[in-house]
């Protein structure tokens, strides 16, 4: 079943790159045929993307924590990937026909990681690392077992360390392999804590061009340069990603498989991203 869902979003990646380029822009999609790695293995190519201009509409609010003297303390989550395993059940699609590879990849600990073990990729500053596209599988943690309790919880969240002075757009892409079906998680919803606890504010992009062609929205969340932890994505609410699709509440609790689409506006001030801890959570109550 992921072999069709692999060709059928090949088949979207043409078309959006026969249209980006129209204006200038190859744009892959999140989806293309997946490309073997090692942690020593240098990598990925960079696109345009486009300087965060929507602030989300959603009320501000803190997830799943209380508010100490002005900080948001944040609250133990369902753990879904952790990294323990390191390369286990992580998948880069192959971009290479765009001019886009896989950057060069370690696990940290300490004080890269904000627990246990966190997934490093080095951007080097090359404009070839800029546009990574990832799939996260079982293997990876709990994502099986850790969505059979999503009716219970209302976001996705992970910890995300973005260094160096470009930001970065992110899309989260939730997949059920049998039967196959996958919907893209909203960013007009999502929340950005800092690893201090304080609040900032949401910006949006078409930063995969799924919107200017499918007309679904923004898909992306853009993370400032410098920006240093948590990010939250609702659960609910979700838009096609470019197989036309969402997933219903109930459909969440099958969930194998997380794919990720991460794009830098500049890669060549993109020193490296660093993620960690993806997991279920709850908004402040």
């Amino acid at each position: 079943m992921k072999k069709q869902f692999l060709l059928l979003t090949v088949l979207f990646l043409t078309a959006a790159l026969s249209l980006t380029s129209c204006g200038g822009q190859n744009q892959p999609s999140a989806s293309a045929s997946f490309e073997t790695f090692s942690t020593n293995s240098a990598s990925a190519e960079q696109t345009n993307n486009p300087e965060p201009t929507k602030e989300a509409t959603s009320p501000a609010q803190t997830p799943s924590q209380s508010v100490t003297d002005g900080r948001i303390e944040i609250s133990e989550g369902v753990s879904l990937v952790n990294f323990e395993n390191e390369s286990q059940g992580i998948k880069f699609f192959d971009l290479s026909n765009y001019s886009y590879t896989v950057p060069q990849i370690t696990f940290e600990t300490g004080a890269f990681a904000q627990s246990g073990k966190a997934l490093c990729m080095d951007i080097a500053f090359m404009q070839s690392n800029g546009v990574i596209s990832m799939q996260l599988e079982k293997e990876t943690g709990n994502i099986t077992d850790g969505f059979k309790q999503a009716k219970d919880y209302s976001y996705l969240r992970m910890w995300v360390n973005n260094k160096g002075e470009s930001d970065v757009s992110i899309a989260v892409v939730l997949v059920v392999s049998e039967p196959l079906k996958n919907g893209c998680l909203n960013p007009e919803g999502a929340k950005l804590i800092t690893a201090q606890g304080e609040e900032e504010l949401v910006f949006t992009s078409d930063a995969a061009d799924v919107n200017l062609n499918n007309g679904t929205g923004d898909t992306s969340l853009d993370i400032p340069a410098g920006f240093e932890g948590w990010v939250y994505y609702p659960l609910e609410g979700q838009i096609p990603w470019w197989e036309g699709t969402t997933l219903s509440k109930e459909e969440l609790q099958n969930v194998d498989t997380i794919s990720l689409d991460i794009r830098f506006a500049d890669a060549t001030l993109a020193e490296t991203i660093i993620l960690d801890e993806l997991c279920l959570a709850h908004p402040e109550e």
